[in-house]
């Protein structure tokens, strides 16, 4: 995800070992102006860009738009090792997704907020 005002890029991950770092690299010139002129390929792959992520909300609903079609298992996949991931396994696919984006969007404003080690 690409955040055009803070010229920066945030890197979603799943590791090896099931966790989820949130990465964040800041973006010259050059690289904001090959965004621009090509925002569906930017990622080294065509993806439809639709909108900027310009606050909290908008980061909830693209997490929740990108997972829209991940199925169940997949789901619980991600939020295995949360500390109420019992109760998780309750929930149908669709307030998983609701879960994840939530948690996604919390996370990345932490990070946000964390100041930038040098």
């Amino acid at each position: 995800m690409l955040d055009e005002a803070e010229k920066k890029v945030y890197l979603f991950f799943r590791t090896d070992d099931d966790q989820a770092p949130i990465l964040t690299a800041d973006l010259s010139e050059a690289e904001m102006a090959a965004f621009r002129a090509h925002p569906d390929t930017f990622f080294g792959r065509v993806v439809k860009q639709t909108r900027n992520v310009e606050d909290p909300m908008d980061l909830f609903y693209f997490l929740l738009e990108a997972y829209s079609e991940t199925p169940r298992e997949k789901m619980l996949e991600f939020l295995e090792g949360s500390p109420d991931f019992e109760e998780l396994q309750k929930l149908p696919v669709g307030e998983l997704r609701l879960v994840y984006a939530e948690r996604g969007t919390l996370s990345a404003m932490q990070q946000s907020q964390q100041p930038e080690a040098k």
